[in-house]
């Protein structure tokens, strides 16, 4: 069963018992969420639908058939398609038998034939706790001192090798195998060096388990107030507009705003076989849930840090929880799970005394992973149809009866429990579209870099990126370092001016009808931005003419666009699409683009065209994955 199903159930036997229109009435009578949830769980009828289990269980039978696949593979010499077979073999064994000794003993011989040794030899490790045969022994300790002894740790290569000779007792070998083998191995025992390679005592705790890992900028200057913002970033509010952030001083184009980790996220289901789904990070190999066989993560500390904090909760209903029918339903989950029901009755206790407040805590500190900061976004509940709120009222009460029966809430919980986590869950389910950002990775294909295509793999919740207005002419653009939100200046932003993001409506590829349109319906606002209200032109309308200055004898300008900028920008694009000294051309374009939107009259193809390039140069130290 999913959402729909359980919806059209609960509506059909409401109709038929005459009870639908009565709770209609008593629904459009609540002010807030704790009351709209209240009406219906006081309805027997909302506890007579079983919500069953609804997930991926270990089957041994086709883990087997994975393996015998990647075995092919692996005589064929495919390693990669090998790879991949051999990990779902993985994720599909119960724990703890031959199935999953054995498939990470076959990955094993995978990732030492692709030189990986660091993770050939967590899948030796992982082979052996799984219960590896007693006569195969000698393979894994072969394996694991060669890649020792291929990273230059000598002694352990050594130690390995001897384990080997002494697991020899217990293998299936005839005697003439039984001497070759041991006749192979001592002779790699007296090929190791006494000592071990100085260089290289530093990486034995490095794990090498990304296609990429992207080094996430750092502020220099953190703001002590906005904790993931620079101390350029300052928040004020009106009656009319709310909340906006502002420029506490001149902001130069490409200067880092905002770095923010997300209070809670999701990984898409489209990224479960290739990203992990506590971190987001693109994995080389995955590890598995202990329980379910659909997710995998990038590390043992990952799968036990997710399972801790929310999977254990969610694990066998998440087929329920993924399907399109929940939406972002599954991150209001992730969102409530990052708090027990005793902090969630708390908050409730006291919520009122900072209902109006900015967000700020009792020490004046507006913190990323304070609940009451992610609490307080808009929800839009005024300006939402009875249709719609009654729906996502339900979302609410089934959401909560998973939780319920998967024990984070006790099976004899009082109606009043109930109610504080539905009405909880409904505020985020109002939330999270209106203020839920994506968690994106630039994929390549091809050599072309212009040709990355920005792939969304998740969904977070982030509290200091939510205070952005929009703009169909943002001054800022977003990338994603693994799951860390960055933000910079895409133009120059003086001080006193709004720090303005795009929803994702941009009045370069879209018109203005169609842009307000989709604003109005899914954010419940006209936008009243610059190129709204002046009709700005789509980009492929634009002039390819030289740039307009608001002041033609500009000392500044003059010197600058006396130097061949043409010529210059050219260079630098060109450069920067080869991939070549890109660090260098960063900084001209970044410099080219501040004057120009500093100087320059809006709109002009001139700015767009540096922008583009200067998205690129972030896009390719940011979560970028070249993909065959």
């Amino acid at each position: 069963m999913n959402f729909t199903t359980w919806y059209k159930e609960i509506c059909t036997e409401l109709t038929k018992s005459g009870q639908l229109k009565q709770l209609e009435n008593e629904f459009v009578g609540q002010k807030d969420d704790f009351g709209r949830v209240s009406v219906l769980l006081s309805k027997d009828v909302f506890f007579k639908r079983l919500i069953k289990e609804s997930f991926n269980d270990k089957n041994n039978k086709q883990s087997e058939l994975y393996r015998t696949t990647g075995n092919k593979l692996y005589s064929a010499a495919s390693y990669q398609s090998a790879l991949k077979a051999y990990t779902r073999a993985i994720k599909l064994a119960e724990p703890n038998t031959s199935y999953a000794s054995l498939a990470y003993a076959n990955r094993s011989a995978v990732l030492f034939a692709l030189k990986n040794y660091k993770l050939c030899q967590i899948d030796v490790g992982l082979s052996f706790e799984n219960g590896y045969p007693d006569e195969l022994h000698f393979k894994l300790y072969e394996r694991n001192g060669k890649c020792f002894f291929e990273q230059c740790f000598y002694q352990d290569a050594a130690n390995s090798y001897k384990a080997c000779l002494n697991s020899l007792k217990t293998a299936n070998l005839s005697k003439k195998q039984l001497k070759e083998k041991m006749d192979s191995i001592e002779s790699l025992v007296s090929n190791c060096p006494f000592e071990d390679d100085q260089n290289t005592e530093n990486l034995k705790s490095m794990l090498y388990n990304f296609l990429y890992n992207p080094l996430t900028p750092v502020i220099e200057d953190k703001n002590l107030v906005y904790l993931s913002a620079s101390q350029s970033f300052s928040i004020k509010s009106t009656q009319s507009q709310g909340r906006y952030a502002i420029a506490d001083r001149d902001i130069k184009a490409g200067e880092i705003i905002i770095a923010e980790k997300p209070y809670a996220l999701q990984c898409l289901s489209e990224s479960f076989e290739t990203h992990c789904y506590q971190c987001l990070t693109r994995f080389i190999v995955g590890y598995p849930c202990q329980c379910c066989s659909t997710v995998l993560y990038c590390s043992s500390e990952c799968q036990l840090l997710s399972w801790k904090s929310s999977h254990q909760y969610e694990c066998k209903y998440l087929q329920m929880l993924i399907n399109d029918d929940i939406g972002l339903g599954h991150l209001a989950v992730k969102v409530i799970l990052k708090n027990n029901l005793e902090e969630l009755r708390k908050f409730n206790s006291i919520y009122t005394e900072r209902e109006n407040d900015s967000g700020l805590n009792d020490k004046g500190v507006y913190d990323p992973q304070d609940y009451f900061c992610l609490y307080s976004l808009v929800g839009n509940s005024e300006s939402r149809k009875l249709s719609d709120l009654f729906k996502r009222s339900i979302m609410a009460v089934f959401l909560c009866r998973i939780l319920q029966n998967s024990g984070y809430l006790p099976s004899n919980s009082s109606e009043e429990d109930l109610v504080i986590v539905a009405g909880h869950l409904l505020k985020q389910i109002q939330m999270l579209p209106c203020n839920a950002h994506e968690i994106s990775e630039a994929q390549l294909t091809g050599d072309d870099l212009a040709s990355n295509e920005l792939k969304e793999i998740g969904s977070a919740a982030y509290t200091t990126l939510s205070l952005l207005n929009h703009s169909c002419d943002p001054s800022v653009v977003r990338h994603c370092y693994k799951d860390v939100c960055v933000v910079r200046a895409l133009k120059h932003i003086s001080k006193g001016q709004e720090i303005i993001d795009n929803y994702g409506f941009l009045y370069a590829v879209e018109e203005k009808h169609e842009r307000q349109l989709h604003l109005l319906d899914q954010y419940y606002f006209k936008c009243q931005c610059l190129p709204c209200n002046e009709n700005w032109p789509l980009y492929s309308e634009l002039a390819d003419d030289l740039p307009v200055f608001k002041e033609l004898n500009d000392l500044e300008v003059v010197t600058y666009f006396s130097e061949n900028w043409q010529m210059k920008f050219q260079n630098a694009m060109e450069n920067v699409l080869k991939g070549q000294d890109i660090a260098k051309h960063q900084e001209f374009l970044l410099n080219y683009l501040d004057l120009l939107t500093r100087k320059a009259k809006l709109p002009t193809i001139h700015v767009n065209n540096c922008q583009e390039i200067v998205k690129l140069c972030f896009s390719l130290s940011a979560n970028f994955a070249k993909l065959k």
